[in-house]
């Protein structure tokens, strides 16, 4: 539910800026339109994985893996490639 409640925060706050820039003038409403939508593409991928980490977190508390599983995930992190 909090994931929901994010998500429509976001979107609220996106039709209210853009309801602003519609006062402003068609110009404005199109630059802002493509820095909006180079925006949302660096910041959706991360909002993905974040809903992804959260569903297996999830899975993991309801099969009853809680802290048992932390050391592995934290080995596991240690050793990412991109580290």
């Amino acid at each position: 539910m909090p994931s929901a409640i994010q998500q429509q925060l976001f979107a609220t706050g996106l039709v209210v800026l853009f309801w602003i820039l519609g006062g402003i003038g068609a110009e404005q409403v199109a630059a802002a339109n493509v820095l909006i939508n180079v925006t949302l593409v660096a910041i959706l991928p991360g909002i993905g994985l974040g809903l992804a980490a959260a569903s297996l977190v999830g899975q993991a508390l309801g099969r009853g893996d809680g802290p048992t599983r932390s050391a592995g995930a934290g080995r596991w992190w240690r050793s990412a490639p991109w580290r």
